[in-house]
């Protein structure tokens, strides 16, 4: 995993599409099947050694065994999820008495086909090793939206079934003008890009779900997507967004069940409408995030988020005062007891 989640792992559009791309070796996508490199897929050991950095307090310490990975079976349009047994890890001692903000949840974020797999054993995993605290989005990124049709739907919403009620939203989905630039140039790309998030937002209210919305440099267009498509009472959040502030208000004046997310790039010094959207958000409305790996670390960060944004709040606004409400606000959006 780390930032090599997604390096040369499929094919630059751009590249296709010319022969060559500006980027040239910088690219993060492959410039020809020979540079195409496989994702590596997590392995028990890497989320026993996350388990062990973000035990629940509560949970005891005591020997760790057996479990279940998750593994795709069937053919046609069925999927399922079969489990398959992991040899027993070793004894996991709780480091006790440890002082500061303690991992109550998560959510992983499953926003290509090529993750499902991953996500399931995360799933799967969380229930021995933390108690059950992990959930999850399924979605199309914004990114592959050109991968977007009928089977890749059929697909998340396999996983979606499969995993049940530890599924709390649809996303993270959307429209990203930075990634997607040279996209633009192509009216027909450029509907499509809207059709693909237009369809996820209309799935997501369909399945009674909220809706997780990657925008970056196309405020316009996402405003416009969620007016037409969405209702506004329905549960939006404008994830890890790095955005002007203006489209923050639109989104929260128009939206009573929206929230907003702030995620690491807060603690970049040049982040300047990170920091003007921290401090304008209300903190009723505030969800802070990792979106890790590029923007953060692990969910041990969170904190740091916390105290950047009571720092830029000012006013009397407490480290402790944001950690406790941004949480209860994740809590309440995803509705997760």
């Amino acid at each position: 995993y780390g930032l090599e989640w997604l390096h040369k792992k499929k094919l630059c559009s751009y590249w296709e599409d010319n022969g060559y791309c500006p980027h040239g070796d910088e690219c993060d996508y492959a410039h020809g099947e020979a540079e195409l490199s496989r994702r590596t897929p997590l392995e028990a050991s890497d989320l026993e050694a996350f388990a062990v950095r973000h035990r629940p307090p509560t949970l005891p310490a005591r020997e760790v065994g057996g479990g279940a990975e998750a593994h795709v079976a069937g053919g046609g349009n069925e999927q399922r999820w079969e489990p398959v047994p992991l040899p027993p890890l070793p004894h996991v001692q709780q480091r006790r008495g440890r002082k500061g903000p303690k991992l109550r949840c998560m959510i992983t974020n499953c926003c290509e086909v090529e993750a499902i797999e991953d996500t399931c054993l995360l799933l799967l995993a969380a229930e021995r090793l933390l108690q059950g605290s992990v959930y999850c989005t399924f979605g199309c990124h914004p990114h592959n939206y050109r991968e977007y049709n009928d089977r890749y739907e059929e697909r998340l919403l396999a996983a979606l079934e499969a995993c049940g009620d530890k599924v709390v939203a649809w996303g993270e989905c959307g429209l990203d003008y930075h990634k997607n630039y040279y996209d633009l140039d192509d009216p027909g790309r450029h509907t499509m890009m809207l059709d693909v998030f237009a369809r996820q937002a209309r799935l997501a209210v369909a399945k009674g779900l909220p809706l997780v919305v990657h925008s970056r440099d196309a405020e316009e267009d996402t405003l416009k997507v969620l007016r037409e498509h969405v209702p506004a009472d329905h549960p939006v959040h404008i994830h890890a967004y790095q955005g002007a502030p203006w489209m923050m208000w639109e989104v929260l004046n128009s939206m009573p069940n929206a929230v907003v997310g702030v995620s690491g790039t807060i603690l970049f010094p040049t982040a300047q409408a990170v920091h003007e959207v921290a401090r304008q958000c209300p903190l009723e409305r505030l969800v802070l995030e990792t979106d890790a790996p590029y923007l953060a670390g692990e969910p041990r960060a969170i904190p740091t988020l916390a105290r950047k944004v009571a720092e830029l709040k000012g006013g009397g606004v407490t480290f402790e005062q944001v950690l406790a409400i941004t949480t209860a606000n994740c809590e309440r959006f995803y509705r997760i007891a």
